[in-house]
């Protein structure tokens, strides 16, 4: 069995929620498929779990038709502090 590895959603999102909104955060919480009969394959549940609340609200907002929105979360998730 290979070791489970990282998804780059999951881990651009921990520690970080509170950079979304309360309207933000209920929809990351219940895209996290935490009762999923099927486990991901060869990646951190954890980090799954994450990944999928993160995509989540990307599509809530791509839906919602905030595009701006989605644009400033994922510079701040994804370049802010990173070299």
């Amino acid at each position: 069995m290979q070791n489970p590895v990282w998804h780059p959603f999951g881990e651009a999102i921990k520690g970080k929620t509170d950079l979304l909104t309360e309207e933000e955060k209920g929809i990351f919480t219940r895209g996290q498929n935490a009762k999923s009969n099927s486990g991901p394959r060869n990646i951190d549940p954890y980090s799954y779990r994450l990944a999928t609340g993160l995509e989540a609200v990307f599509g809530y907002n791509e839906l919602k038709g905030d595009r701006t929105r989605n644009e400033e979360l994922f510079e701040l998730l994804f370049f802010v502090n990173k070299k």
